[in-house]
């Protein structure tokens, strides 16, 4: 009923509980992604899978994935309609590992939209929310790819609260 970050923000009345699983079978990975971020898929993650927790650090509901190796990442996928004549921007909530940390690339229709490093310096108590301005896609379908990049560090977990597009 508030944005995720609220911690008196309570969960809308039928949306489910999250029930945590992990697994190491791509077949799986489809449901449990979008268990946590509807519209979105992936096909590929590397250390632990693809694991859906019912908590982490302080968050109710998060996706944890990990890229696939040294030099490939994770990716999520989905396509989705971007409203005509309004002001679009996507929303996600991210977090690293406690001893850890990730770089986020997010790209729209194949434009990188954003990079950034997800770390204790971008975050606040392990969490932050980015918000991409996609307004200059009003009216066409838009494939958006949010990358789990290696950085050549330990613990490049990434863990994802929510991915949601909001209309003005």
């Amino acid at each position: 009923d508030k944005h995720p970050s609220d911690k008196t923000a309570r969960r809308l009345a039928g949306s489910g509980e999250v029930i945590p699983r992990e697994s190491t079978d791509p077949a799986e990975f489809p449901s449990l992604v979008n268990d946590i971020l509807p519209g979105f898929t992936t096909t590929a993650s590397g250390q632990q899978g693809v694991g859906v927790l019912k908590e982490y650090r302080g968050r109710i509901g998060v996706l944890r994935t990990h890229p696939v190796n040294d030099d490939v990442s994770c990716v999520l996928t989905g396509k989705f309609l971007i409203p005509a004549a309004s002001k679009t921007a996507l929303l996600l909530d991210v977090g690293h590992d406690a001893a850890g940390d990730w770089r986020l690339v997010v790209r729209a229709n194949g434009q990188q939209v954003l990079k950034t490093e997800v770390s204790p310096k971008t975050c606040k108590d392990g969490w932050t929310t980015f918000s991409i301005e996609l307004s200059r896609f009003a009216g066409q379908d838009v494939a958006i790819r949010l990358e789990n990049e290696p950085d050549d560090r330990e613990r490049e977990f990434g863990y994802w609260n929510g991915a949601r597009l909001v209309t003005e």
